[in-house]
């Protein structure tokens, strides 16, 4: 598909222009590792393989993105236009949506839009699928190497569906896994909607509360809305 692509705001995309999002996402989950447009290369780009530089260092990321610093919107504006082409090489003219974290729909109340939730997708040519993200594939083993030595808490096992707070995913360890079925098996008693709203609170919390007290009573620096904003205030800020 030629022509211009406009990104749009994810609260206003239509039901077939998410969708489509949703149908790229997954396809590009179920590309062969090797494929450059494939979930696994591209999300290499942004943390793997955790191994080099800084790997020892608690207070470093590990991984070739850049977080915490000046570059982080600069790198990441590069990295998401690679994903944006990945998700197009399966469905021609799709595009990333944004999120305006400023707008009063999100500063009073979120709720997140309806990609937020478990997505039914309409197909032109079949009955309705659910599409969900998941891990998938196989990992090409010359290329992660063994974790025999060391087993980090982050990695995924194939199969994975992704959750989002106040879920935990952690899984890389048996006990790490152990404390995250039980701690969401609670929370999923407590119903979508309880979840849901939870999420809708932190997302709020974040934006507006130059800090908030966590689950163990340490204040945690927040504000993000103001960050942002002195960021745009910043006469070099976007120097680099």
């Amino acid at each position: 598909m030629g022509g211009l692509i406009i990104r749009k705001n994810i609260r206003t995309l239509s039901t077939a222009e998410l969708d489509n999002l949703v149908r790229a996402f997954a396809a590009i989950q179920k590309l062969p590792a090797e494929d450059p447009n494939s979930f696994f290369v591209i999300a290499g780009y942004h943390g793997e393989p955790f191994r080099g530089a800084g790997y020892a260092n608690p207070a470093w990321w590990g991984g070739y993105c850049n977080h915490g610093n000046i570059l982080f919107p600069t790198w990441h504006r590069a990295y998401l236009l690679r994903l944006e082409k990945a998700l197009q090489s399966q469905v021609p003219g799709v595009a990333l949506p944004y999120w305006d974290e400023t707008e009063e729909a999100t500063l009073t109340g979120w709720h997140p839009p309806r990609s937020s939730s478990r997505r039914t997708t309409s197909s032109p040519t079949g009955p309705p699928s659910r599409t969900r993200c998941s891990r998938t594939g196989s990992r090409p083993r010359s290329r992660t190497g063994s974790c025999t030595s060391r087993t980090p808490a982050t990695p995924k096992p194939a199969g994975y569906e992704t959750v989002r707070y106040p879920f935990s995913g952690l899984v890389g360890t048996p006990l790490d896994a152990e404390g995250s079925f039980v701690h969401n098996a609670a929370l999923r008693e407590r119903g979508e909607e309880a979840t849901n709203q939870m999420l809708n609170d932190n997302i709020v919390t974040w934006l507006n509360y130059s800090c908030f007290c966590n689950s163990d009573g340490e204040a945690v620096p927040a504000g993000i809305k103001a960050k942002y904003e002195d960021c745009l205030d910043a006469s070099n800020y976007t120097v680099y």
